[in-house]
């Protein structure tokens, strides 16, 4: 290891003299920049620029600093380029500190790399030769490995043992693909190669299907796991056995053995509709919104080359088939004006089939779906159209759809339910802690049913914090402790600043669970009746108060 060598402030803003006008008409980065003259490590490692290795100290340090907090994508993406440029040499590179440079050299490589940033402007024609996803393929990033290949055959030939230019290329595709900030890169170039209506279209998809919960302004993609799902038949004419309604329990045991199916085997199949099933509060519309926008992302991605590319469409069957992306249009207008598929695939998400407004007319929607594509204006065209349906596990569903096969979403495990908790932000949280709460109806049962429920995840984790139970509670009290938490929490998310809106509401939900507890069979207009009744008599109270 070479010695390093504290360079003075005077020395740091003359190297520094040499880059800026390669940044100066990029604010952003000539502030990063001009803030290291200042700064005692960068003038220490200024200091080390003798060696092959001082180079890659002193880019690395460059480089990290003008990706911190930079705003501008592409901006981002160029330092990500450089630093990984570098990065990969040093690792290649064992001894590179034992690699003398001329100081000067090392200067000029430092100087060449900064043009990266203007250079779609300076060097147009070799910028529109580079397509911007292939990343070592930049001509920036060429120069510099040819630059430190012939640094190593002045400097010492036993370094050329091996072929470096081919273990850089590999070794910088496999450190920058997982980078965020590359993949944040790679969709919004996708993206800008997409029609103006179809870019708009996708970046809502990835931006806004998946709305912030008011409750807890969190994202339902941000915490998500993904649901285990299995494929049965709906009736076992050998053993005489419907699969479709059984429980959790049962589903869990028929299936311990199975595969699990992935929306990958649809789509590569000769399948036209599949229906993925499960009971009330298993994470179903999670699925459904989750399934479209990670689908394209893989396209924006480029890592839909297996199943094709498809383009996915979401729609919630409680609104009929109206596009949720629009107002006042269904999906076929959508389909027409904004997507306009040209002999493209197209994948039909439609969430809740047990909620569609006319369910005596679910054969005429998945006929009418099935040939939507006759409803297309002229040079617009579907190659091939899938269905998914999501539901609850409806009786007499799939019989009325020509079901055979369905999938089933299972709940969570128990360590799903930890990471689960991880993901949205309780590291400390386990499904354990939900255990000790004993919140279990039966448990002498081994299967935690409910707990494992993506729905029942949710509710702890908002409320968690603030539960009053200990562990020798009954079941019912702790059970009733966690649902008037979650109810608070949801009022105070749903009123935010207004406290006397959460305050009547409260009195309204206390009203009803007083009600119900009186009549064992309450409905909407007996409900509503009594509690005018009760209304009007708080009323007369407050009037008698203040006469």
């Amino acid at each position: 290891m070479q010695a390093e060598t504290k360079v003075s402030k005077e020395e740091a803003k003359r190297f520094l003299s040499k880059i800026n006008p390669f940044v100066q008409k990029l604010p952003e980065i000539a502030d990063k920049v001009s803030k290291l003259e200042d700064d005692k490590e960068f003038q220490k490692l200024l200091g080390r620029l003798g060696t092959i290795g001082g180079l890659f100290s002193i880019g690395l340090y460059l480089f990290d600093k003008t990706l911190d907090h930079f705003e501008d994508t592409e901006k981002t993406y160029y330092s990500l380029i450089n630093r990984t440029a570098i990065s990969v040499a040093k690792n290649i590179i064992q001894e590179a500190d034992k690699i003398t440079i001329d100081s000067q050299e090392n200067e000029e490589i430092l100087e060449q790399m900064m043009k990266i940033y203007s250079f779609k402007e300076t060097d147009k024609e070799q910028y529109e030769k580079w397509n911007g996803l292939v990343p070592y393929e930049h001509p920036l990033i060429q120069d510099f490995k040819e630059k430190i290949i012939q640094i190593i055959k002045e400097g010492n030939s036993k370094f050329l043992d091996f072929d470096f230019a081919t273990e850089f290329d590999i070794k910088f595709n496999n450190e920058i693909k997982p980078k965020p900030k590359f993949l944040e890169y790679q969709k919004q170039k996708s993206l800008d190669d997409l029609s103006e209506a179809r870019r708009a279209y996708f970046k809502w998809i990835i931006d806004d299907l998946d709305k912030p919960n008011p409750v807890d302004e969190k994202r339902a993609t941000e915490y998500y796991v993904k649901s285990r799902a299995f494929e049965l038949k709906t009736k076992d004419e050998l053993n005489q056995r419907g699969y479709w309604n059984i429980t959790d329990v049962e589903a869990e045991e028929i299936c311990k053995n199975k595969s699990q199916w992935e929306i990958n085997d649809f789509l590569k199949s000769n399948e036209k509709i599949k229906l993925v099933a499960a009971p009330f509060g298993t994470g179903k519309t999670s699925f459904a919104k989750y399934a479209t926008r990670d689908i394209i992302t893989k396209n924006l991605l480029g890592q839909s080359k297996e199943e094709g590319t498809w383009i996915p469409i979401y729609i919630p069957l409680n609104q009929n088939i109206h596009s949720i992306y629009r107002e006042g249009v269904d999906i076929v207008q959508d389909l027409n004006e904004i997507i306009k598929p040209d002999k493209e695939n197209v994948l039909l998400i439609c969430d809740g089939i047990d909620e569609y407004p006319d369910p005596n007319d679910i054969v005429s929607l998945k006929d009418r779906l099935l040939k939507i594509g006759r409803e297309l204006d002229p040079g617009t065209s579907i190659s091939q159209l899938k269905i998914i349906f999501t539901t609850r596990l409806e009786a007499g569903l799939p019989d009325k759809l020509g079901i055979r096969k369905f999938i089933r979403l299972l709940p969570f495990t128990s360590d799903q339910v930890t990471e689960f908790f991880a993901n949205y932000g309780h590291t400390d949280l386990t499904f354990e802690d939900i255990r000790k709460y004993g919140l279990q109806e039966k448990k002498s049962y081994s299967y935690s049913e409910e707990l494992l429920k993506p729905l029942f995840c949710w509710m702890f984790a908002i409320s968690f914090r603030d539960l009053q139970i200990t562990k020798d509670v009954d079941v019912g009290i702790a059970r009733f402790i966690l649902y008037s938490t979650f109810i608070h929490s949801i009022l105070e998310g749903r009123y935010k600043g207004a406290l006397i809106e959460v305050v009547k509401e409260k009195w309204i939900l206390r009203k009803i669970a007083a009600l119900k507890s009186i009549y064992q069979e309450l409905y909407e207009e007996d409900l509503q009746k009594l509690l005018l009744t009760f209304i009007e008599k708080k009323e007369e109270k407050k009037r008698g108060g203040s006469n």
